[in-house]
């Protein structure tokens, strides 16, 4: 942007006349042994003055064509922030709905573990079989299944979130 910015001011200078000034200071002889005396020394001075005149709108366009690419460069700039916002956007969104499936298998978990426990209870008095038993062992697993999937799937998120807000990490 800063550089597109600068070619346009670029373009707009050649608008203007060209100042130069230049200068010459040394010695002349002829002769070797009369080089270094007082009056081989010589000095000028020049200053120089151009102007476009006649350019058939080049300046113009070379300024126009300045201002479409910093246009474009612009449009690529917010074209890139909105990109970056809105992925950013979804992983905080994907973060939240993960987190909150987790709690809710976190939850599953808990209530599969009293199942549990109440099914090892009535097992021991004699109230139930050894298959409830297993039932409710196998339906704890699946909890916990659930579970750590869904832990997993918010871990990516979260890292999702990291790599959309611009990573900080050193690959290696």
């Amino acid at each position: 942007m800063v550089a597109a910015n600068a070619r346009i001011g670029v373009a707009k200078a050649a608008y203007y006349p060209t100042i130069s000034l230049t200068g010459l200071f040394g010695s002349e002889s002829m002769a070797l042994s009369n080089l270094f005396t007082s009056s081989a020394g010589i000095w000028s001075a020049a200053a120089g003055l151009a102007m476009p005149i006649f350019e058939a709108g080049r300046t113009g366009a070379r300024v126009d064509q300045a201002t479409a690419v910093q246009k474009e460069s612009l449009a690529n700039y917010r074209k890139t922030v909105q990109t970056a916002f809105k992925e950013v956007n979804d992983a905080i969104v994907g973060l939240r709905e993960y987190s909150e499936e987790e709690a809710a298998y976190s939850a599953q978990v808990g209530s599969s573990q009293k199942a549990l426990d109440l099914a090892q209870k009535r097992y021991e008095s004699g109230y139930s079989g050894y298959m409830d038993l297993l039932d409710a062992q196998r339906t704890l697993n699946s909890a916990q299944l659930q579970y750590l999937a869904s832990r997993k799937s918010r871990l990516g998120a979260a890292v999702d979130l990291f790599k959309a807000l611009g990573g900080g990490w050193v690959a290696g």
